[in-house]
């Protein structure tokens, strides 16, 4: 494994490399290599949605879906809809992120994943929030709230309630803001 002198060094790989990682996705699914097609641009998620990096994040996450889909792995298609919902909707496309986000919901249902129900909810309430939904995203960071308790996730759950507090500022429930 490689190892960096700290974080900026660490980044600056990414960055260089970044062009590499996306050809890597496209050629892993040309060969059939479907597992490493998917595991690949989702690993490098956080990277590349901390960096903003939007289109290729997209790119790469459509052809992970197609990978997952190749190969059968629900699990890993829901993965890949979260994720591109939530880049979908940082791209100014909320109803295609809503549409990927349900699609997600239901396969974590499906697979019963409980922390990945917590987690799609939690990103269903932010999309809801930003389209000035604010009673939706109340419902969904609820639910997201219950379901990490359950995955015994607590920082999911303190990402949640803070999620749910901000919806309830906007809809001037100033009490409930602050208790959450």
């Amino acid at each position: 494994p490689l190892e960096f002198a700290d974080h900026a060094a660490a980044m600056a790989w990414c960055e260089a490399e970044r062009p590499t990682i996306v050809r890597l996705t496209h050629d892993a699914a040309e060969r059939g290599m479907h597992d490493l097609a998917w595991r690949l641009p989702t690993t490098l998620w956080g990277y590349l949605s901390l960096r903003n990096h939007w289109a290729d994040l997209i790119n790469t996450h459509q052809v992970a879906l197609t990978s997952t889909r190749a190969i059968g792995d629900r699990r890993a298609q829901a993965i890949v809809l979260n994720n591109l919902g939530v880049a979908k909707a940082n791209v100014g496309r909320p109803d295609h992120a809503h549409t990927l986000l349900c699609q997600a919901l239901a396969l974590r249902k499906e697979v019963g994943d409980t922390w990945g129900l917590a987690a799609v909810s939690n990103n269903l309430g932010l999309l809801h929030r930003s389209r000035g939904e604010f009673n939706t995203a109340v419902a969904h960071h609820d639910r997201a709230i219950m379901l990490f308790r359950q995955a015994g996730d607590k920082c999911g759950e303190g990402q949640a309630l803070n999620n749910l507090g901000s919806a309830c500022l906007s809809l001037g429930r100033l009490s409930d803001a602050i208790s959450y």
